[in-house]
C-alpha cells in the first residue's frame, strides 16, 4: 500500500447498555493503539478505557499489531459476573 492509502476496519464493543459498532478509517499501516485512540476520541466516557482489552477477530493483540483492511477490532470489557456463578444461580431459581 502506498502512504496515501487508507484502510477501513470495524470496531465493536458489547456493553451492558447495548453494543457499540462503528467503522474506522485509518492510515495504511495503522496500529491497534492508533485505532483505540480514534475510538477514545469518538466514544469518550461511554467505555471504561482503564479496564478494556482489545483484540482483532477474537484474539487479544498488542497495541503494536498492524491492522489490515477489513479487520474487526473488538473491545473486551471485564465481566460483571462470573458466568459459572450466574448459571448456578439460574439453576437454583428454577428448582
Amino acid at each position: 500500500m502506498s502512504d496515501g492509502q487508507r484502510l477501513r476496519c470495524l470496531a465493536v464493543c458489547d456493553r451492558a447498555e447495548g453494543p457499540i459498532e462503528c467503522e474506522l478509517e485509518l492510515p495504511a499501516g495503522a496500529t491497534l493503539t492508533q485505532a483505540l485512540e480514534q475510538l477514545r476520541d469518538r466514544f469518550g466516557t461511554l467505555i471504561d478505557w482503564q479496564h478494556v482489552a482489545a483484540g482483532v477477530w477474537g484474539e487479544l493483540q498488542p497495541g503494536s499489531y498492524r491492522l489490515l483492511a477489513g479487520d474487526r477490532i473488538e473491545l473486551y470489557l471485564p465481566l460483571l459476573q462470573d458466568p459459572r456463578q450466574a448459571r448456578r444461580e439460574r439453576a437454583r431459581r428454577r428448582r
